[in-house]
């Protein structure tokens, strides 16, 4: 019991923890609302309608990097909060013209040549994805300015907004069988409405924009263009690589059970990776200005977090196909199996998930620009190889995998090698960690 209030002091005392706890306690009720209407939503909504989903969110994931501009981390590094908000206000309406003119290119084009095809009109799919464009793009940034200010309460709620909208408009649209456009209109509506009340609460548009603020932000913040802004369009492609290619080789079919299984284990890392990113981010930028070092305590967080997740990954690495059919329906054994082969993967990207932002909190552009590249290569090359072998659709995936949880375990030792510290420990932790799985998996397969 000593030791138990003793680490409870410790957290209390913890201004880092303490602003987790914060974020988490919003993102764990809105995650287990989440969890709850999952069941519902996956009996709704066929997986096609998945997979339509998935790309025309990839296709818009990808122009929304291509359009970025590398601004966005910049918001953050300011200490005057009237220049947070130049840099805010100038990266979205840039953004959102450069969205209009790359939606509008898509219309005049589509007679020769169109990105995806959907159960909706391809118009209405374009205008789906360009609301979700500029809607995303407004949450993000706002997210991050409000992260700035050290809201927390402000950012508990968001993730009880996007539960409720799940609840408000994904069961009723799926009730009415609007499939595609159900699960579409959730997601423009939900970072909306999470949108306006973070502006509510610290409005950076109370301000005219200027011509001048464009000159002003690039002169200024030009490494975040420079190196940020490749880097982010070159991760952003590679992550949409696998939904590209899977839609476009395997079918709607095959996304839609390989959506579904990112949505379930994106689980855990909306409900902790994404708060713990956004305080650390804050935390890593303020200690890297006062000169401090986070490598111990940044090793001891991973660590921990692979312990606790040991059993879940083991759980869905030799059960996952019964278990996604009996919670999610008989449709999504598929999904299921997927989720033994990527268990591992989606275990090492929770990690780097957590700390994705250190490099640019400490001014390490130029890396991300080289470690984006190497994500290209890990995450497109399986997959390329896989089409081109025809090696079938669980055999790329099981490459994909494999090489992807490697380069996620090497990511993170690099953000340890920045630190100084720490780099080959959390290499030989990682090995040892995933050998230990993965002969426990074997062996209880050749037992069942």
């Amino acid at each position: 019991m000593n030791m138990f209030h003793n680490i409870l002091a410790r957290l209390k005392a913890s201004s880092f923890w303490k602003s987790v706890a914060t974020l988490s306690a919003g993102q764990i009720i809105g995650q287990a609302i989440g969890l709850l209407s999952t069941p519902i939503a996956s009996r709704l909504y066929s997986v096609d309608a998945y997979g339509n989903f998935g790309i025309i969110t990839s296709t818009a994931t990808i122009i929304i990097g291509l359009i970025g501009l590398g601004l966005g981390s910049a918001i953050m590094a300011p200490s005057d909060d009237e220049e947070s908000k130049c840099i805010l206000r100038t990266s979205f309406i840039l953004q959102a013209v450069l969205a209009t003119l790359v939606v509008l290119s898509l219309l005049l084009i589509s007679n020769t040549y169109r990105p995806f095809e959907t159960d909706v009109p391809y118009w209405l799919a374009i205008l789906f994805m360009y609301v979700y464009i500029l809607a995303t793009i407004l949450n993000s940034y706002m997210a991050v300015y409000i992260n700035k200010l050290g809201k927390n309460k402000v950012l508990f709620v968001n993730p009880l907004i996007s539960a409720c909208c799940t609840l408000g408009i994904t069961i009723p649209l799926g009730f009415k069988h609007m499939e595609t456009a159900g699960l579409m209109c959730a997601s423009i509506v939900s970072p909306i409405i999470a949108s306006l009340h973070m502006i509510k609460s610290g409005n950076p548009f109370n301000k005219k924009f200027h011509i001048s603020d464009v000159r002003f932000v690039f002169k200024k913040y030009k490494d975040f263009v420079l190196y940020q802004y490749p880097a982010n369009c070159v991760t952003t492609f590679a992550g949409q690589i696998p939904n590209q290619t899977i839609s476009g080789h395997y079918g709607s079919n095959a996304l839609g059970s390989f959506s579904m299984c990112n949505k379930v284990f994106s689980l855990p890392t909306n409900v902790i990776a994404t708060p713990i990113q956004t305080v650390y981010f804050r935390t890593a930028a303020e200690k890297y200005r006062a000169g401090e070092d986070i490598s111990a305590f940044t090793y001891s967080m991973l660590t921990k977090f692979l312990y606790i997740g040991f059993l879940p990954v083991l759980f869905a690495m030799c059960f996952g196909e019964p278990i996604f059919s009996f919670v999610l329906g008989r449709q999504w054994a598929q999904a299921g199996t997927l989720a033994s082969i990527l268990a591992l993967y989606f275990a090492f990207s929770f990690c780097y998930n957590c700390v994705t932002y250190f490099r640019v909190a400490v001014g390490r552009q130029k890396i991300n620009a080289v470690t984006s590249i190497i994500s290209l290569i890990a995450l497109g090359l399986p997959l390329l190889l896989g089409v081109l072998l025809d090696l079938g659709f669980y055999t790329t995936m099981l490459w994909f995998a494999i090489a992807n949880t490697i380069w996620q375990i090497l990511n993170c030792a690099i953000n340890f090698w920045c630190m100084k510290s720490n780099a080959a420990k959390w290499l030989i932790f990682s090995i040892v960690y995933c050998c230990i799985c993965i002969g426990i998996t074997v062996a209880v397969r050749q037992f069942i």
